[in-house]
């Protein structure tokens, strides 16, 4: 058994320790070095080694042996896509090597299919609402203007946010429509696309990690004095709870809307309702773990092992 690991950061290597420790062959694949070769049918990556530098010293050698140091990814049993950056052309071609390798029927979690759809939060909005998941009332429109006058409609404070990001990055909280404009002729200026959002107020709101359709565990994300982002990266603090009843149906629900085998649902409370702000394919771990005292790395593996077998 020998699976592919595309990584997001360095903290991905503990999943290399954890298959390691299984018994199972991982190989780490960088996806700044990908290639297709047509004439060979050969869809892979260069798995540099160590006397690469030494290597390039001779170029023509490098090149006559590549294969050598080419590793074919429909090789793999299953490939673990962690990345999920793919902006530039560069990246954009590996995730279009990666999707070629889905398509010869090679098994990648989360798929890129599901990858693209979290990512893109204007997608992933539709979808949940269209299944009849509650969301906070969202407009998304390219003509910020637009945006601007739907939301003197909403509550006193308002959510802008971008329609890819990470950790919280580019998120405004605003209570004042003047600001809002501001921000708005920002997204006009560079031609981005504004997410506005109904502000729910709240102290705190919910990580669920759900794993192959069922629940992991959650844990509660909560405001860091002074602040008004939830998240662990903005210095929220971590607590376990038990997610159970119509929260976990919900959570398993989101995750399997967009694909995700593996996913990490923000879910926020108000008024004993349950809203889903985000759908993560490639959740943190770091808070969860040690808030729950559960091994997220160490049951991924075994999930993954098992999805090899079938």
């Amino acid at each position: 058994m020998e699976i592919g690991l595309v990584p997001k950061s360095e903290k991905d290597m503990e999943f290399a320790k954890a298959f390691k420790n299984k018994g199972v062959n991982v190989k780490v694949i960088d996806r700044n070095f990908l290639f297709a070769d047509f004439d060979e049918s050969f869809l892979g990556y260069f798995n540099r080694p160590a006397e690469f530098d030494k290597l390039m010293e001779n170029f023509g050698e490098y090149e006559k042996n590549y294969k050598k140091y080419g590793v074919n990814l429909p090789d793999f049993d299953l490939i673990f896509l962690r990345c999920n950056e793919f902006l530039t052309e560069k990246h954009g071609f590996a995730k279009n090597v990666i999707e070629l390798v889905e398509s010869e029927g090679i098994s990648v979690i989360n798929s890129t299919k599901a990858v693209k759809l979290s990512k893109n939060k204007f997608l992933a909005y539709y979808y949940l609402k269209k299944n009849g998941i509650k969301i906070p009332k969202t407009f998304v429109s390219n003509d910020p203007v637009r945006a601007y006058f739907k939301m003197s409609e909403y509550r006193e404070k308002l959510v802008i946010k971008p329609v890819k990001g990470k950790g919280g990055v580019g998120i405004v909280i605003t209570d004042d429509l003047s600001t809002a404009g501001d921000v708005m002729s920002l997204y006009g200026l560079t031609e981005k696309v504004p997410i506005a959002q109904e502000f729910i107020e709240n102290k705190r709101d919910m990580r669920i990690i759900v794993l192959g359709g069922e629940v992991l565990g959650g844990i509660y994300r909560i405001t860091k004095e002074g602040m008004r982002k939830n998240g662990i990266s903005m210095g929220g603090e971590a607590k376990a709870f038990k997610v159970e009843g119509e929260l976990a149906e919900i959570a398993v629900k989101s995750a399997e809307t967009l694909g995700c085998e593996i996913g990490g649902v923000d879910v926020i409370e108000s008024s004993g309702e349950f809203f889903v702000l985000e759908v993560n394919s490639s959740p943190s771990f770091k808070g969860f773990q040690k808030a729950t005292k559960i091994d997220a790395y160490d049951k991924i593996a075994d999930y993954l092992i098992r999805e090899c077998r079938t």
